[in-house]
């Protein structure tokens, strides 16, 4: 298969890049060295190879520029034998008699890519923000981006092709992308940046593992970024850990203004909170995770039980921050968890406190503030803060912004660190959530590693936790602080992103955020919108609590909960409990009408495969309701469904427990949805003969509570697996496609059956219940 071609012109300093695909190209682009570009290629150099790359070996290109202010610079252009994407490294050399800092350095810039436009082209850019970053669609070619850019133009109707830029990998320096129109085309830019910046010695060569991604070649814009996000995660070994579980966090259920219940952020309370859920029998859906936040700021315990609401949380939102603040942060130890209340007897110890949680089928997940330093950690370990200067440790600061904070290039924080992860890891603790990471992001020097970088000094926050705990341990980053640039960086270290402040509500755009990184949930984090308190998001109806529970589950991969289970009507638990298990595959919905509904998506398609897909319809208005047309059978380039138009399909819609027909291209289809409605229907094939469309115990409706489901042709029967919860029934729903009478179930002798149907619709249920949770096979004969 042809190969991209790269050509470089030696005196201009200039270079293209040709994909084979459509025959586009980047022509014109230059490389840039802290601001400067004025760089020659010395051709001598050129080499046409086999590059190692993070995605393994391909073809490439090698070549150096002539020095310049003593710098060479290492350029390599690699792709794959398809040649539908590129990938470009840079590295520096330093022939120089003096230290230099790089700051700053462009693998792509100025480039531009020419393109055949006819009349009426219409311009969209997607960001790839994450944490915080509010991503959205735009209309135009101009956008700005940290990690990755997609632009796609649309003519006519229908989409023409698209264009997706970013990092590959992350090592020591920043990625960011810059799109702009140009005549007769887009102006691209891809750069590196770092605040601090990487010194070199002289004579050194700088080869950081530091990749960007260019794809010239891919049309659909749902493809290309589900494409790249597989790249990035093969590149970087991610691998996130899924939440397949709720967590409740321990802080938000004891404060007062979020889930106002008896105190539990301790280790008795977090205990107590496994037992409440396992006795309303939840565990036997899924297990249940509780976060116990060590959070003293001040040096003063605050225990809410010894003191009036008003007073606590007096206390809690002074922030006095006075001389003898001696907290848990940095010692993280038993004795200082102990002390300061979080933990206490039985549960004294880490060991104590993670396997209860464990045996009583929990997960036991705890808390760190990443730069909030103890006051008497610092005076006895000064080396291990930045520059290892704690003289401003007396200075008073606002918010959580201190003066004096760690240094994680130090290696005798490090040391310390790998004991800490090794305690908590022997001990069972499964994961922690990481507060304030931006106190980890230093952007004025003064590491103990002298070529640390900003980034990857921030990176070690994350990759030391990982290799502590362990792959199997959940990392969490609450990336909400401006001060760090919304970054990708910690692919492969974190499992999830905060992506919100301090909250126990929910907001459309929460939804907006993850939705429009579809490509990323599950295959690089999943993303956390913070607590929801689903109490009081049922009382004001049980739609908006049936939307939030679907929105949070397939746009962002993970429920924290600001409420306790001993809170939970049996409604509220029996609705929690229709979105797990997790599916297992990393896919997450597509938001097919993003380039209509600029500001925030209401339709999204799931599709596991071309015989089962899942259409998401979300009214957010709390006041209107919503007549929604989507278009079944176009495809999701241009809004629609993606549904074949040569075949007629069954329609379920699983909150409202109701069959929608036979659909097929001929017919209209409309869904009225009420105020805050979300509404989940699966789209299944027309067979010609009896076949499942839907269950009622999971919002996939089938897809992770049956398995091997296959009829026989021979023995005219229907069989499958079906999981059941203990005591629970179970509604499989079959289309009997005009086989005529009543099927013979069987199922084992200790699983109860009953057969209803068909309706007038063709319909027939099948009702199981077993006295234990587990696979049940089940048989229907005709």
């Amino acid at each position: 298969m042809k190969e991209l071609v790269v050509r470089f012109e030696k005196e201009s300093g200039l270079f293209s890049i040709e994909s084979p695909i459509g025959g586009n190209r980047l022509e014109c682009a230059k490389l840039e060295l802290n601001w400067s570009s004025a760089f020659v290629w010395n051709q001598e150099t050129l080499l046409e190879t086999r590059l190692n790359t993070p995605l393994g070996e391909m073809s490439g290109y090698a070549i150096s520029t002539e020095p310049k202010d003593g710098s060479i610079l290492h350029f390599k252009v690699a792709g794959p034998e398809t040649g539908d994407f590129a990938l470009l490294h840079l590295s520096v050399e330093n022939r120089s008699d003096r230290q230099q800092k790089i700051r700053r350095y462009s693998v792509v810039c100025d480039g531009h890519v020419p393109l055949d436009m006819p009349d009426g082209v219409r311009f969209s850019t997607l960001d790839g923000l994450s944490g915080a970053g509010e991503t959205q669609v735009r209309e135009g070619a101009e956008g700005w981006s940290s990690n990755n850019l997609l632009v796609t133009w649309i003519s006519e109707g229908a989409w023409s092709d698209s264009l997706v830029a970013g990092g590959l990998t992350y090592e020591q320096f920043a990625k960011y992308v810059k799109t702009a129109p140009a005549e007769g085309g887009i102006c691209l830019n891809l750069d590196a940046e770092d605040p601090v910046g990487r010194q070199l010695e002289p004579g050194e060569r700088w080869d950081t593992n530091d990749w960007f991604y260019l794809d010239l070649a891919s049309g659909s814009p749902y493809g290309a970024l589900e494409k790249f996000a597989q790249r990035v995660r093969q590149a970087n070994n991610a691998k996130p850990n899924p939440y397949s579980f709720p967590t409740v966090c321990a802080w938000y259920v004891s404060t007062p203004m979020f889930g106002n219940t008896d105190w539990m952020n301790d280790t008795p309370g977090t205990v107590r909170e496994i037992e409440a859920a396992r006795d309303c029998g939840f565990l036997e859906y899924a297990p249940v995770a509780v976060r116990l936040v060590p959070d003293t700021y001040d040096g003063e315990s605050v225990r809410r039980e010894f003191v009036s609401d008003e007073e606590w949380l007096h206390q809690y939102y002074r922030y006095k921050f006075s001389e003898d603040r001696n907290t848990e942060q940095g010692w993280w130890d038993d004795e200082h968890w102990n002390k300061f209340g979080h933990y206490a007897k039985p549960y004294e110890t880490s060991k104590k406190w993670a396997q209860a949680i464990i045996e009583r089928g929990g997960i036991p997940l705890t808390y760190f503030q990443t730069g909030h330093v103890s006051y008497d950690y610092a005076k006895a370990f000064p080396g291990h803060m930045l520059g290892n200067d704690i003289s401003e440790l007396d200075r008073i600061f606002k918010g959580h912004n201190p003066y004096v904070v760690f240094d994680y290039t130090d290696p005798g924080f490090i040391e310390h660190l790998t004991g800490v992860w090794k305690h908590l890891r022997e001990a069972g603790v499964a994961g922690l959530m990481f507060d304030y990471p931006n106190q980890a992001w230093i952007e004025d020097g003064g590491f103990e590693d002298p070529k640390a970088t900003t980034t990857s000094a921030y990176l070690n926050v994350f990759r030391l936790a990982k290799e502590g705990l362990g792959p199997d341990s959940y990392i969490h980053e609450r990336n909400v602080a401006r001060k760090v640039p919304y970054l990708d960086a910690t692919v492969g270290l974190v499992d999830s992103q905060r992506v919100w402040g301090d909250t126990d509500g929910v907001d459309p755009v929460m939804y907006r955020m993850c939705g429009l990184r579809w490509y990323k949930t599950r295959t690089l984090y999943a993303y956390d919108t913070d607590a929801k308190n689903l109490t009081r998001i049922a009382e004001r109806s049980r739609d908006q609590l049936r939307q939030v529970l679907t929105l949070l589950y397939l746009l962002t991969g993970r429920i924290l909960l600001a409420n306790s289970f001993t809170q939970m009507s049996e409604a509220v638990r029996h609705d929690l409990s229709r979105v797990y298990p997790e599916h297992p595959e990393s896919l997450s919905p597509r938001p097919v009408d993003m380039f209509e509904s600029l500001d925030n998506p209401r339709t999204y398609v799931l599709a596991f495969s071309p015989g089962e897909i899942h259409l998401l319809l979300s009214n957010f208005s709390t006041e209107e309701s919503w007549q929604a047309q989507p278009k079944l059978f176009e495809a999701n380039e241009v809004g629609g469904v993606g549904l074949d138009p040569d075949r007629q399909y069954h329609a379920y819609d699983f909150w409202n427990s109701a069959y929608l027909g036979i659909c097929s291209a001929a017919e209209p289809f409309q869904q009225d949805l009420r105020p805050s409605e979300a509404r989940m229907l699966v789209f299944r094939p027309l067979t010609n003969h009896p076949q499942v469309i839907s269950t009622d115990r999971h919002v996939l409706q089938g897809h992770v509570e049956l398995d091997n489901v296959s009829w026989d042709e021979a023995a005219t029967s229907l069989s499958g697996s079906a999981k059941l919860v203990a005591g629970e029934r179970m509604t499989v729903r079959i289309a009997h496609n005009g086989w005529e009478g009543l099927p013979v179930a069987n199922v084992p002798g200790e699983v109860t059956v009953e057969m209803t149907g068909p309706d007038p619709q063709g319909i027939l249920e099948m009702r199981l219940r077993g006295p234990s949770s587990g696979p049940v096979p089940w048989s229907l004969n005709w």
